[in-house]
């Protein structure tokens, strides 16, 4: 809300007011109290800003009365931290250095701010620093990437998607990823509650995933629901999508084993073999690999992209299969993986257990009781 007072003291107590340390010019010619602080800035900086040169645009919101020089601007619904990062963007003349990594507080602060107050150029600037930056640190490799709490990734995303910014949204959550796969457990409910308010299913379905990991390592006995699922931060609706997610990512991945791995035939493309050398030896050795990868069936739920991973790396290096066979081979399972990845997130929804037809059955680790 923005309030124009004809005097400080219709608006607020401003004798009480802190200058701001930066922006409390001495020839400035709009004042603006943001919270106990005030500014004195230049009306001229927000001009132009301005793609209809209106004098202090930022000063108003849309559809609001119009400020004269001598009156006091109360922004009521903004920080100081806010107005201070605004009033460091329009400051900033085009041959001043371009914000870094380390500027990205403020900068999604201007992006908000620059839509709110419909300042177009800082709004496009400030949407195309978010997608270059988040591009750049997800190209990083993870020790080099900002160690950002993840009420921070949070607000990165809301404002990513707010400002409809998809590359940037799909960037910082293959980042938040990386961190979740790291078994970082303080990301976990933040993440799953950010993934559910903002519908990011790719997200949602890989922090349900690598939480329930995390809860298999803590648990070195298979115990009861009550107890395995009891993690401190999820809600009970949560607590029930990840018990329910563990049973319909079971027999999802017993599905997948059966059907499309250790049936060799469908990995394999025969047509490019001679029959009696398909069978001797591309089957042969096919065969021994799967095994191996899949040579311990209770942990496959949890091991599901470690082991195609695994089958794949050792197809590549396997020089018995013949180069057709096994590039075949290669490119069915990384179709898979990619068909895991994109259905993951539907197992941890309420309607998977009524999907299935399971509700009266418990979920403990390695098996589905029954």
């Amino acid at each position: 809300m923005t309030i124009i007072a004809e005097s400080a003291s219709a608006a607020c107590p401003v004798q009480a007011a802190t200058p701001d340390p930066v922006y409390h010019h001495s020839d400035g010619d709009l004042e603006v109290l943001v919270g106990h602080t005030i500014f004195r800035i230049h009306s001229f900086a927000f001009a132009r800003h301005s793609a209809s040169r209106m004098k202090l645009n930022i000063a108003t919101s849309p559809g609001e009365q119009s400020v004269t020089e001598g009156q006091l601007v109360v922004l009521n619904d903004l920080t100081p931290d806010d107005f201070r990062a605004l009033c460091w963007a329009v400051y900033l003349h085009p041959g001043d250095a371009q914000p870094g990594i380390d500027d990205i507080d403020r900068m999604l602060r201007v992006a908000s701010m620059s839509h709110t107050y419909g300042i177009t150029t800082l709004l496009k600037w400030a949407c195309q620093y978010l997608t270059d930056t988040a591009a750049r640190i997800a190209g990083l490799p993870a020790v080099e990437r900002p160690g950002w709490d993840p009420p921070f990734l949070s607000r990165l995303l809301r404002v990513c998607v707010a400002r409809d910014l998809t590359a940037a949204v799909q960037d910082f959550q293959d980042i938040w990823i990386d961190r979740l796969a790291a078994k970082d457990t303080s990301a976990f409910p933040e993440a799953i509650a950010t993934a559910e308010d903002l519908r990011l299913r790719r997200l949602q379905g890989y922090a349900y995933y690598y939480q329930l990991i995390v809860a298999h390592e803590r648990e070195s006995i298979p115990s009861h629901r009550a107890t395995l699922y009891d993690i401190p931060g999820l809600t009970e609706e949560q607590k029930f999508r990840l018990a329910d997610g563990y049973r319909s990512l079971t027999i999802f991945c017993e599905e997948i084993l059966d059907n499309d791995i250790r049936a060799e035939a469908s990995l394999l493309d025969s047509s490019v073999c001679n029959e009696k050398t398909h069978q001797t030896t591309c089957i042969k050795y096919i065969r021994a690999i799967v095994n191996r990868a899949f040579g311990s069936p209770d942990l496959r739920v949890f091991e599901a992209f470690g082991y195609i991973d695994k089958v794949i790396g050792e197809l590549r290096g396997e020089s018995h299969i013949r180069k057709p066979c096994r590039m075949a081979a290669i490119e069915r399972l990384t179709g898979l993986r990619k068909r895991v990845e994109d259905t993951m997130a539907d197992h941890f929804t309420p309607i998977s257990a009524l999907r299935l037809g399971m509700l009266g059955e418990l979920p403990i680790f390695g098996r589905v009781a029954r």
